[in-house]
């Protein structure tokens, strides 16, 4: 019997947190579904903790493989998938018992009203730092966008906030025949550095209709010194990478619309400026303060980070903003500097 959720489980190293993982899925008031827990050559005893509720529970299922990253891992999950929605949910998160529930009722609720099945289910969740729980809300209002100028507003104000429209694999369920359809899979982050963003991206292209969940039930834990809170050395190449195989899905696809003028403004102040610039001026062990400005200035020097901000510079009207792609196109790093540590240090 085909299961109504796929919940795959990429986990590499956790086996801290998996086992809180998998508990919270395992007390859900909605119990059709399946559970795949894909160990992407653990090194710990993620593998043997993954093995271990495989063979008690005939609903979960344990897949071994080399390391191959995040992406990949995921990419196998999804081909062994064989739920109506999937559910890509990261090892050390965990989930409220009424989760799939709040999920399924709405979502089939939506289904026997409608002859159009949403592609894409979109929740709220909440943020755990440190002990805290802070609500983080979508911009959405709980309902369907199922007309191509709902699906329009939904790609502009992704491309315009990545904070208010959260573009992380976990925040999504996916309809599974909507994935295989539209050849949907995750390119390694290795290559790209934020492969949700590149792959919510592309399926936001395809998606006839997005249902929006105002219910939060996924707990994201922020846990520093993890991933996205190290100094990453090949950020910036990854970005770039990222944006062209943007640009290269939209050349080779069929979308009525390709906002390419808002995809190339998020990369230039969100992904280079917001993330990039930032990422430089971290000090760490390995990297100072001293070597981040001298890759700023090579970051501004980047054929597409440099070709798009001197295209917006021809139509910027506030001060503040010509003043940032000035230093942009002529590689003023104290400019950069300034911001992102001299006026802390005079605060």
């Amino acid at each position: 019997m085909t299961p109504f959720f796929s919940v795959i489980l990429p986990s590499y190293n956790v086996e801290k947190y998996l086992d809180r993982c998998v508990k919270s899925f395992l007390t859900q008031s909605f119990t059709d579904y399946e559970i795949i827990i894909v160990d992407d050559g653990s090194t710990d005893h993620t593998g043997e903790i993954a093995d271990f509720y495989a063979a008690k529970y005939d609903f979960i299922k344990c897949i071994h493989k080399e390391n191959g990253g995040l992406s990949s891992a995921r990419n196998v999950g999804i081909a062994e998938a064989k739920g109506q929605f999937i559910h890509m949910c990261d090892a050390d998160d965990w989930v409220a018992p009424t989760f799939l529930e709040v999920i399924a009722t709405k979502a089939i609720g939506d289904i026997r009203s409608s002859s159009r099945v949403p592609d894409i289910v979109k929740f709220n969740y909440y943020r755990h730092v440190d002990g805290k729980t802070t609500l983080c809300k979508n911009v959405l209002q709980e309902g369907s966008y199922d007309s191509v100028e709902d699906i329009d507003s939904l790609m502009k104000q992704a491309l315009k906030s990545v904070n208010s429209y959260v573009l992380s694999a976990w925040s999504h369920i996916y309809r599974r025949d909507f994935l295989i359809e539209n050849n949907l899979t995750f390119v390694s982050e290795r290559k790209v550095g934020s492969e949700d963003f590149l792959f919510n991206l592309e399926a936001l292209c395809f998606a006839k209709k997005v249902y929006a969940v105002n219910d939060a039930c996924y707990y994201y834990d922020l846990r520093f010194g993890s991933l996205t809170q190290k100094y990453r050395e090949l950020l910036p190449k990854q970005y770039v990478n990222l944006y062209r195989s943007y640009m290269k899905f939209i050349e080779n696809s069929h979308v009525r619309n390709k906002h390419i003028d808002e995809f190339q403004n998020m990369f230039l102040w969100q992904l280079i400026f917001g993330t990039c610039f930032p990422n430089e001026y971290r000090k760490t062990e390995n990297h100072s303060v001293a070597d981040g400005r001298v890759r700023v200035k090579e970051i501004c020097g980047i054929n597409e980070v440099h070709t798009i901000a001197r295209n917006q510079l021809k139509t910027a009207k506030k001060p503040i903003k010509i003043l940032y792609l000035l230093a942009f196109v002529f590689k003023q790093e104290w400019i950069f500097f300034w911001i992102f540590v001299g006026k802390k240090k005079n605060s």
